[in-house]
């Protein structure tokens, strides 16, 4: 009687040793398809945890974005990306990454892996491989350029997975606090923006990468780490809205923006990038002819094209002194005057928009007691420069000005 054995790949002790050196630089990818025995192939297939695996990348290709500039942590692959690229890996679909830095530049293009189902080892040494092919792209970048301009990082990802296919996924680690291009969070007032008068924006400057058809998610959007300061909860939140709704303005299947802390060390590099100023609180100390403006970095922040604050009981806190000021100080006159963005209003204009803010901070300090006959209100509409402006320059005009006399 015969016995009829499966080929095998037999290698010396010492190649051995440094198989198992790759597979343990790898472990960092090994959570999406378990212990290796589970991922083994069996009779010429791969095995459970690998035809799993597959279920987490239903697109033609994957696309990643590495942030590589300063005041990001320095590129790596997180756990919550291990099991789409492997995959991509196991379903030979084609792997891309791209830089996000002020000129984004391609640092994998059209990475396909030939995985072996001989035998479990041969598939193993495989996977393990092509996976070591991915870290070592992401994790050997290095920024050419100073800035970040995520936009145009994700018009060279579109462009990348759409020639092979319409339907390619997109990953982005890159924290979106950019300061180059069309979108400039850096810019003062930023983060107050609209997220539908950013995407609005990009529209009409004929920005909008290809992302038809396309599935695009965003991890650790608004996490900086040194020279990056943190940013308050309410930019955080502004700036994980922004992004989506952009991609899904410029034609994304789905879109999707997960919570992740990037708090490693920041890449190495002379290539410098313009900070994202953190919200500081406003001074609210009365004295005469003394003006404060106070905008949509604010608890005195208004909704986009309405008189409701966003935050009405930090108002209230942030009037408190000024309330307690002029009730003190009978002699001290207020004029509260609202001001509005230039975009687009269910109002019957601009003006009575800025009139109603103006009333409503009011309100807040008539029931606080300070008498009506302290205070004067008006609307300036919008009121910035230029007639036609920006994001950034449409948030910092909605806002109110207290004027004391």
């Amino acid at each position: 009687m015969s016995t009829t054995t499966s080929p095998k790949r037999h290698r010396p002790v010492h190649q051995r040793a440094q198989i198992a050196l790759v597979a343990a630089a790898a472990v960092m990818m090994s959570g999406c398809g378990g212990s290796s025995d589970a991922a083994t192939p069996t009779g010429g297939a791969p095995g459970p945890a690998a035809a799993a695996s597959q279920k987490c990348l239903r697109s033609s290709s994957l696309t990643l974005i590495i942030p590589v500039h300063q005041g990001a942590q320095a590129p790596n692959i997180p756990q919550q990306w291990q099991c789409a690229i492997e995959s991509a890996i196991t379903g030979a679909k084609p792997i891309n990454i791209v830089t996000a830095e002020g000129k984004p530049q391609v640092a994998l293009r059209n990475f396909t892996a030939t995985i072996s189902t001989i035998n479990p080892v041969a598939f193993q040494d495989d996977l393990v491989a092509a996976q070591n092919t991915v870290i070592a792209a992401v994790t050997r970048a290095r920024a050419t350029s100073d800035g970040d301009d995520l936009l145009s990082a994700l018009s060279l990802a579109a462009d990348l997975s759409s020639a092979n296919g319409a339907d390619g996924q997109i990953m982005s680690l890159d924290n979106g606090l950019t300061d180059s291009g069309v979108i400039r969070m850096a810019d003062a007032g930023m983060t107050g923006a609209s997220p539908r008068e950013v995407a609005s924006f990009v529209t009409s400057n004929k920005a909008c990468p290809n992302l038809m058809g396309k599935t695009v998610e965003f991890h650790g959007l608004a996490y900086g780490v040194r020279p990056q300061l943190p940013l308050a909860q309410r930019q955080k939140d502004a700036v994980s809205k922004i992004w989506p709704e952009v991609a899904r303005i410029c034609g994304a299947r789905t879109t999707k923006a997960a919570a992740l802390a990037r708090t490693g060390a920041g890449p190495a590099t002379n290539f410098t990038t313009r900070l994202v100023a953190p919200d500081q609180p406003p001074t609210m100390k009365v004295a005469p002819a003394t003006n404060i403006r106070v905008g949509d970095n604010t608890a005195m922040g208004f909704e986009a094209d309405s008189d409701k604050l966003r935050n009405p009981e930090g108002a209230r806190d942030l009037l408190k002194q000024v309330g307690e000021q002029l009730k003190a100080n009978p002699a001290i006159h207020l004029t509260i005057t609202g001001s509005t963005s230039n975009g687009a209003t269910a109002w019957p204009s601009l003006k009575a928009l800025s009139n109603a803010r103006a009333a409503t901070i009011a309100r807040l300090l008539i029931a606080m007691n300070v008498p009506s006959r302290q205070m004067t209100t008006s609307g300036a509409g919008y009121r910035g420069q230029p007639p036609v402006t920006d994001p950034a320059t449409a948030a910092l005009n909605r806002a109110v000005t207290l004027s004391f006399s």
